[in-house]
């Protein structure tokens, strides 16, 4: 037992990888709406606006990533997992990107 050294498939080892991507991702969108929620306040009063006015879009973004979820289901069958997965990180990437830049 001394001398073994545990070994990990690539099957394993790939497996583990695409579950931590999936992961970050479904983090990513989890803070994303929750730095919404908390700052809401801000935000209203930032803008000028409503506290229900933000709410509202809130929400209409969060239904918006959900009907592009179901669309990217589709890509991913026509085009591939991987390709449909990294095209749509460069896509939310490229607007967040843009939204911060727009704020500075």
């Amino acid at each position: 037992m001394a001398g073994q050294t545990a070994t990990v498939s690539p099957a394993r080892s790939a497996s583990t990888t695409v579950l931590l991507t999936l992961a970050a991702g479904q983090f990513l969108m989890a803070l994303d709406s929750s730095v919404m929620n908390v700052s809401i306040a801000t935000v209203a009063s930032d803008l000028g606006t409503s506290v229900t006015g933000v709410q509202s879009a809130i929400t209409l973004y969060t239904l918006v990533m959900a009907s592009l979820m179901i669309t990217g289901g589709k890509v991913g069958q026509i085009i591939g997992r991987k390709r449909a997965f990294a095209l749509g990180c460069v896509i939310y990437g490229a607007g967040s990107f843009t939204r911060r830049w727009r704020r500075t």
